[in-house]
């Protein structure tokens, strides 16, 4: 597994890394982005420049080997592909997550989970999933998708109607992927940061690497699940899935969401990524105004 961190260098720090020649060398300092391996050291030479500085935002990309990929048992969902609303469909969507009764599901967390969805114009191939807008955590799946999946026999699946405003009726060219199904608590590393809100019933959590459980009474076995912390300033959780959901997506050649392995705890990968995240936050921590 690697890290890579990409930033936008605030004007203060770029200045003091433009002095640097072996820096300005071989990093592009005026580029709208710039990106750097965590193992590179010339990471440590960029901290060590910018530690008097006023912080450095780094956005953290993980990626992983096949090995790491297959060793996984279960994985998060990150979409690739987003259908954007109308204000009549964002009017309603928005309208019925406020009526939604919160799901307690641990002492520090509640979460909510869109049962519909109203999408006036979907634009997906039949072999496609897309998020829904930039503002949720639901996706809606294509028919040829759906038929796949039906096939396989998924457990923990719900396909519900997407509702269109324009027409009155539902769509039949995509469904509403759904699930009740929860997982147990994540494990609270180092990775998980809580996400203070003006309104403190309404903080939620940040994940910056992998979703870490310890399976105590063993893995769950349904194949769709929500996580049980809120992971967005609306209260929804993240999607989790089996392997066998990868690994039939793989294989059917479906488009629109990017996996990332779900690691357990005191496995030889988990130890490794523990390791790599607590050793990347000490150097990071060089000056305390930067930040993830």
């Amino acid at each position: 597994m690697k890290i890579k961190l990409r930033t936008v260098l605030p004007a203060d720090a770029k200045d003091l890394l433009a002095r640097d020649k072996t820096i300005s060398d071989n990093l592009n300092l005026n580029s709208g982005v710039v990106e750097i391996d965590s193992a590179n050291e010339l990471l440590d030479r960029l901290l060590h420049a910018t530690k008097n500085s006023s912080g450095i935002w780094f956005n953290p990309v993980m990626s992983f080997t096949k090995k790491e990929m297959d060793a996984s048992r279960f994985f998060q969902l990150e979409s690739r592909k987003t259908v954007n609303e109308t204000e009549k469909d964002y009017e309603l969507n928005s309208a019925r997550l406020e009526q939604l009764d919160f799901i307690h599901t641990t002492d520090r967390c509640r979460i909510k989970l869109l049962d519909r969805v109203a999408l006036s114009r979907v634009n997906l191939k039949p072999n496609m999933v897309a998020g829904v807008d930039q503002w949720t955590a639901e996706f809606v799946i294509a028919s040829g998708v759906a038929s796949v999946f039906e096939e396989n026999r998924f457990s923990g699946m719900d396909l519900r109607p997407v509702f269109d405003p324009k027409t009155g009726s539902n769509r039949d060219d995509c469904r509403l992927l759904f699930t009740s199904n929860i997982m147990p608590p994540v494990e609270y590393d180092t990775t998980v940061q809580s996400v203070e809100h003006e309104i403190p019933e309404e903080g939620g959590f940040r994940k910056l690497g992998c979703l870490s459980y310890h399976f105590a009474q063993g893995p769950p076995k349904e194949d769709f699940f929500r996580t049980a912390e809120n992971f967005s300033g609306n209260f929804m959780p993240f999607w989790v899935v089996s392997a066998r959901v990868r690994r039939c997506f793989v294989e059917n050649k479906l488009l629109g969401w990017a996996f990332r392995p779900v690691l357990e705890k005191e496995s030889q990968y988990h130890n490794a990524y523990l390791k790599k995240w607590q050793n990347l936050i000490e150097r990071i921590s060089i000056n305390p105004r930067n930040h993830f």
